[in-house]
Parts: C-alpha cells; structure tokens; sequence
C-alpha cells in the first residue's frame, strides 16, 4: 500500500536585520533564527502574559486549600533560600517567601510605618465622575463603604507584597474575598488549588469575577526589608538576652570544702530564692567574672543598631526618616526636606491608585453589580492641598496676572482644588476696597503706595523679609495722627 511522502516542514524564520514582528503576522523567511512558535511559547523562563479576557463566573475559594503559615525561627539564610526559590524562572515558588513576610511584618516600626503610607492614601476623597466632569452621586453609597475602603487598602498592599487579589461574589451589592497571596501564581495566571502547585487550578484571564493587581514578577518592598527585619529581630534577641545576665546581680555564694553538708544546704537555699543568678564554689576558689558593661554598660550598642534598622525601614516605605522619628541632628530645614520627598512618594501612590479603581476589568465588574459607572467616566482622587506650597503658589499667580499674564479661571480651580460653581450656584462676591482713594478714610499717598510697593516685591524675593509689616505700622500710625491732631 502507497504511503503519502511527509512534505518536509518549512522553517519560518525572521528575516535578517528586520525589526522583530508580532505573532500572527506573516514572516519573511531566512536561515537565521527559527521562529515555529510565539515568543515564550513553551519557553519555561518566560511568564505567561495571556490578557484578560473574562467570560466565565465561578467561586473559586470554595474549592482551594488554605494553610497556615509556617511560624519558626528565621534566619538570613532562611530568608535567602526562600527568595531564590521565588526567583526560580522555571518553577518560580512564593509560598515560603509569603510565610517569612507574614511573620516579619508583625514588627511594630514596619507596620506602623506602612500604615501611614497607607493610610495617607485611601483617606483622600475619591470621587466618580461622569463623561461631563460632573460628580455621579449615585457612586458616593459604594465610595464611603467599608468595602470600598478594603478594596482600595488591599490594592495598596499589592505594592508591599508583589501582587493583590480579588474575587468578586454574585449579589445585589460589591462583595468580594480577598484572594490568599500564596495561591496565586503570576507566572501560569492561575490560582491554584494547593499553595505550592503552579499547574493546577483556575485560569484567572477567563473569569469575570477576579482581579488580579501587580506586576507578575514585583515582589514588593517587603522584600527589601526582611533582611532589616531579621537582624532586628536578631539584635533584641541579644537585647534581651544582656538584660538578663546583667541586669540583675549576681551572687558568688563560698562553702567550706572540709563541711560535706553545706554544699547541699547552699544549694537548697539557692534553689529556693528563685531565678536569682548564683554561684556556689569552695571558699578556696576564685571566680571572676568579666563582662561587656565596660563598652557597652546601659546596652546603647543593641539600640543603636536597632534604631539603624528602623531607619533603613523607614527609608524603603516612605523614602525619608525624618517624617516619622526625629533624629537628634534633625533641623527644621532637613525635616521640610523629607516631607517633601515624603509629598512626592505620595503623590505617585496616589496615582496608582487612581489607575487600577479605572481597570476596564474593575469597571466591568462594578458595572455588574448595577453602578452606574458609564462609558467615559472615571473616578477621581481629590488630593488636600499642600498649605505651604498652596501659600508660595498663590503669590506667583497673583504676580503673574498681576503683569497682565492671562490666566484661565479652570487653572485656578483645579490648581486649588476648588470645585467650579454651576450656574445656578450662588457665589461669594469679592469685598470692596474698605478705604477707596477718594472716600472719607485713611488714604495713601503715592509715595506711600510706591514704598509698601518696594517692600512688598522684596518680601516675594525673600520670604523672611519683615519690613512689611513694620512698614505698615509706621504709616498707620502717622495717618491716625494726622486724623486727630
């Protein structure tokens, strides 16, 4: 029986010195490189990268088993283990990684530092609104709900662990579990059934009803703060440890050697007086005791190095140390330095907020619950003005128009953050002047106008310039004068 001929296999390959093409557009063909498949298409190294496309809607935690963490003793070299084996590229593995940070991030200094990043966050005002730049106040109901608030913390938090997740239950109204960090698994895009497998479980990019938030290989600031952590945790240990042999003294008790029974009732009387540190040895002994008070008499060292620990922490969550402990070098001027950076970090957190509340993926998912979130639309952070850099920016607007630079009134609006009135709104009118030239009052003269003037334009150039004031005291005063006399 005739067998068909296998026609030999063309080999598709980019063409040499082209710009790389997308899969699914024809290839030119060349003897350089063979391209048989996508890129990361059965290359173990590469994560999986497939979009989100939705369309199925199941409950999925019901189905998934949940450990407890490992709680024992860590080390450095626990830690590192761990991090290589979530860094593996074949078969990348958080889960004892994930167990570590769950135990180091009970240090109070870590975790109240966090919380004020955190905090000074999802406390800003956050408004939804429609395609016309109009508040939606049918959104305000889910905005101030507990959920609301857990939501947008949880998404925070993706930045301290590498990655958040959500799944979102049927009903009337938003409610949803947060997703054990441990199962899910960026590199596949799964959530896996058991924590320490990367092969089965449920494809997130098809379901409607999860969200995953982060990037697939961050593994958050945590990360860089562990190894701080752990040689705190480490340095109180020994802390402790220093309180313990010398912060209590210590009895050197002697008994003859020739008597056989005062060994016995020394040591009976030293067992009794509880946890006192004694030393029982014949009166023809000598012990001497030699300790480290000398260098380190009050235990200073323990707590300098602890206080470097939390300084380093301090500097990775909110980028400054100033803002949060007060160093005994601190100045004002290095203290408004690092609440500037502090500002700063703020700010682009703020940003990754506002980003991921607008994912089309937690648009569609709102939108299933029956909000009114509409095509167009967007939520909004309204951030508080910064009062110092509000008062410095006022007088350089004021200079500006003031020389006749035209202004648009929406600059003013949305640089004070002032909501513009509607037109049926009614509006504050600005004051008359209360003592007009020409109206019975205290009048200046142009010399008058001309010198508060002059002080006025050095005081812009140097804020701490104090003649002002002084200035306007002074001719006050003369006008009264003149006005009784």
């Amino acid at each position: 029986m005739a067998t068909a001929k296998k026609k030999p296999e063309t080999k598709k390959t980019y063409k040499k010195n082209a710009a790389a093409k997308p899969a699914g557009l024809a290839i030119t063909e060349s003897k350089d490189v063979l391209v048989n498949q996508p890129f990361g298409h059965n290359n173990s190294t590469v994560y999986k990268n497939e979009p989100i496309v939705g369309g199925n809607v199941e409950v999925i935690l019901n189905d998934i088993y949940v450990r407890s963490p490992i709680r024992t003793q860590i080390g450095i070299n626990n830690y590192l283990e761990a991090l290589r084996a979530a860094e593996m590229r074949p078969w990348p593995n958080r889960t004892r990684l994930y167990d570590i940070y769950t135990h180091l991030s009970l240090d109070g200094h870590y975790t109240g530092v966090k919380n004020k990043r955190i905090l000074s966050v999802i406390n800003q005002m956050i408004d939804y609104l429609g395609p016309d730049g109009q508040e939606v106040e049918d959104m305000q109901e889910f905005l101030g709900s507990n959920e609301c608030n857990i939501l947008k913390r949880t998404i925070m938090e993706a930045q301290e662990w590498g990655i958040s997740g959500f799944e979102f239950l049927p009903g009337l109204k938003v409610n949803f579990r947060v997703i054990p960090r441990k199962h899910i698994k960026p590199k596949t895009q799964i959530i896996s059934i058991e924590q320490n497998d990367q092969s089965e479980g449920f494809d997130y990019t098809k379901l409607d009803n999860v969200w995953i938030v982060g990037e697939p290989e961050d593994l958050g600031y945590l990360n860089q703060c562990c190894q701080y952590l752990i040689y705190k945790r480490e340095a109180i240990a020994d802390w402790a440890n220093f309180i313990e042999i010398f912060g209590m003294p210590i009895r050197v008790i002697k008994y003859d050697p020739n008597d056989p029974d005062s060994e016995a009732r020394l040591t009976k009387m030293v067992d009794q007086d509880g946890n006192v540190t004694a030393i029982l040895i014949p009166n023809t002994a000598e012990v001497e005791i030699i300790d480290g008070k000398t260098a380190n008499a009050t235990g200073g060292l323990q707590d300098t190095f602890v206080k470097a620990m939390d300084q380093n922490l301090s500097i990775i969550i909110l980028g400054n140390t100033e803002t949060t402990t007060n160093s005994s070098t601190g100045t004002g001027s290095k203290s408004k330095t690092h609440s500037a950076q502090q500002k700063e970090l703020l700010k682009a957190d703020l940003r990754y907020l506002e980003a991921h509340l607008n994912d089309p993926h937690f648009i569609k998912i709102l939108a299933s619950y029956g909000l009114p979130v509409v095509e167009g639309g967007r939520f909004n952070i309204k951030s508080e003005i910064d009062i110092d850099y509000a008062i410095a920016k006022i007088e350089i607007d004021t200079a500006l128009s003031a020389a006749g630079l035209r202004i648009s009134t929406d600059y003013f609006y949305d640089t004070y953050n002032i909501p513009e009135p509607s037109p049926t709104d009614e509006v504050l009118k600005a004051p008359a002047p209360a003592n007009p030239k020409g109206q019975d009052g205290i009048n200046l003269s142009d010399d008058e106008v001309a010198l508060l003037k002059s002080i006025g334009e050095q005081r812009m150039r140097r804020p701490n310039y104090n003649d002002f004031g002084e200035a306007i005291s002074a001719i006050l005063d003369k006008k009264l004068k003149d006005f009784f006399a």
